[in-house]
């Protein structure tokens, strides 16, 4: 298992890149979970990235360059959110942090 990375913000482009070509496969696995299709899935983690991009002056350091990159792509607006927030709360699908 690969280390979190930890690293004094801000995050330059050169670290989210590496940790994003060494997670790649972690970051999908997150997309999918959240979109459901695999195009979509494609779309969600580029997306993500292109935020992580632009946004990389608000990353601050309390956590692992990973986790901040995960809630990038956790906030990104998905049709499949729609349909998760009309399960029934018995299936633990509306605890969406």
């Amino acid at each position: 298992m690969t280390e979190p990375t930890t690293i004094s913000p801000p995050a330059t482009t050169d670290t989210i890149a590496t940790v994003y070509r060494r997670r790649h496969r972690d970051f999908l696995r997150v997309a999918a979970a959240i979109t459901g299709s695999a195009d979509a899935t494609l779309d969600a983690v580029q997306e993500a990235l292109t935020r992580a991009y632009a946004r990389r002056r608000s990353f601050r350091g309390e956590g692992s360059l990973e986790a901040w990159l995960c809630r990038r792509l956790r906030r990104l607006p998905s049709p499949s959110r729609r349909t998760f927030s009309r399960l029934p709360r018995s299936w633990g699908m509306n605890d969406q942090g």
